[in-house]
Order: C-alpha cells, then structure tokens, then sequence
C-alpha cells in the first residue's frame, strides 16, 4: 500500500512540475511578445526582463502561503494578495496582448496559460505542504518514546503500563481503535442543476448559433475579416507587407499590418493574426531592400 502511495504521489508531483513549467512558458513567452510589440522591442534583453515583474508575483505568493501553512498561522492574506495579483495581471496581460477584433477563442487561448500556470503551480505547493507535513509528523513520533515517563516493573501491571504509554505526550484520554470516530465536518449538498445547462440544450444553442453565423454571412461589417487559411492570408497580404515596409522605412508592427490589410479590402484582422502573417511573410521571403 505504501509503495502505491508513494509512485502515485510521485506521478502527480512530476506531472504538476511539468504542467506548471509548460503554463509559465507559455505565460511568459506571450507577455514578452506583448513587451516587444509595446515599447521594448528594441531592447531584447528588457523585453525578455519584462514579464517577470508580473509572473514571480504568483511564485512568491504560493511559496509565503506555504510556509504560512507549516508554521501553523493560518491565511497570510498579504501572500494570497501577491499571488493573486500576479495571476490577475498577468491573465489581464495575456489577453489584452491578443489585440482588438480578434475572434473569442484567440483571447481564450491567451487566457489559458496564466490561469493554468496558477492552477498547477498551487497543486504543486499543496503536494509540497503534505510532504513536509508528513515528514514533521514522523519525526514527531519517533521522538514521542525518549519523552515519556518509563514505569518500574514493581509500580505497574502490563494493564496500566500500556494505558500510560497511550497517554503519554498527550495529557489526556485517547479513544481506543475500536471506538468509531465521528466526523463533524457537514457535507455540503451538491448544487442543483440550472435549466438548460444539459449537454443537449448547449449543443442545440450552439447549433443555432452556427446556423445564425452562417444565414448572415454576407451581411457581417466590412471592417471584419473573413475567415481564411494562414496561406490565402499570405498571398492576399505579400504587396500590402512590402508596401508598408517601404512607407514605413521598417516592419510594420501588428496593429499597423492589420489597418494597411484592412486599406487594402481585405478585412481588418486581429492584431494577433497580423502578428503571424507577418511571421509568415518573414519565413516565406526576404526581407525587401528599402529604395
């Protein structure tokens, strides 16, 4: 049973390492994007600098309530504010990053990250509390003997010298094994399910809502872009990059792009969008020669 226990924590403490390392990565890799495309592009350094004064929030949060937590003190509200601040704003970055007239799932997958990275790096201290917790109650234990009081063979029976021994360190009685332990923690009753919240009615609103999207396909803004494939934005978008390369006498950011794709009668892209075309357009060509 103890070998169990222990490959089944150890799947679980490599797992939330994993998940924690590849949530921060992703946070962190965003918001440095974020930095270069807002006023530190030129300088890498600070721009890779940058998202740190945000994500360390969550780390020096988690760790002040764990050691909180071991000592016995109950809520450090000042950590919980640290952790929670740094999880905010970072989870505000990240998506404010994505840029405006994006569709929803690009602002849910700039979102996902930071709350994960939060998520993941809780699960982690929780495992870290138990670990410890467990350690300092052994070590308690194995030094309970040394400090209790030993009874001559002559003042005791082998009756009252395992009863002192129970009671020993404790200064009170204690239940036998045999007794049942009563639990008077309430167990909270499951939520009721609100209407329409069932599989069929989520799936019956979403296919309405795709019926509604596509009856009123040609009548969507002109200033929002069509649906396309990263290779027809490419080829539509090419001369619109090198004719702005050449009026700006340098790449044009991603809200820059977007507005000259949207001048040109393409639609306005998200500024995210913009960024990979852009990205794109990099990989695919040359950078062209400035007249």
């Amino acid at each position: 049973m103890k070998t169990a226990t222990g490959v089944l924590t150890l799947v679980a403490g490599v797992a939330s390492v994993v998940l924690t390392g590849i949530a921060f990565w992703l946070s962190y890799e965003h918001l440095h994007d974020v930095a270069g495309e807002y006023g530190l592009g030129a300088s890498p350094e600070r721009a890779w600098a940058w998202p740190a004064t945000v994500d360390l929030f969550i780390l020096v949060g988690e760790v002040l309530m764990l050691r909180a937590s071991l000592r016995g003190r109950g809520i450090d509200w000042w950590a919980v504010a640290l952790a929670g601040s740094g999880s905010l704003g970072s989870i505000a970055l990240n998506v404010a990053g994505v840029g405006d007239g994006a569709e929803p799932m690009e602002y849910v997958v700039a979102a996902v990250p930071p709350v994960a990275a939060l998520l993941a790096f809780g699960a982690l201290m929780r495992q870290l509390h138990g670990l410890l917790a467990a350690h300092g109650h052994a070590s308690g234990v194995a030094e309970m003997p040394a400090k209790s009081p030993t009874l001559s063979s002559r003042e005791a029976s082998p009756a009252s010298v395992s009863v002192a021994a129970l009671g020993a360190g404790s200064g009170g009685p204690k239940l036998a094994s045999s007794e049942p332990v009563v639990s008077l923690r309430k167990e909270r009753p499951a939520a009721p399910a609100k209407p329409g919240s069932g599989t069929s009615g989520t799936a019956t609103a979403r296919s309405a809502r795709k019926q509604t999207a596509r009856s009123r396909g040609s009548s969507k803004p002109s200033g929002k872009a069509p649906r396309r494939s990263m290779s027809e934005w490419v080829e539509l978008t090419e001369p619109v990059f090198h004719d702005e390369f050449q009026k700006l006498r340098r790449q044009p950011t991603a809200s820059e792009f977007a507005e000259a794709i949207k001048e040109a009668g393409h639609g306005r892209p998200s500024d995210s969008t913009a960024k990979n075309i852009r990205t794109e357009i990099l990989d695919r060509t040359d950078v062209p020669a400035l007249d």
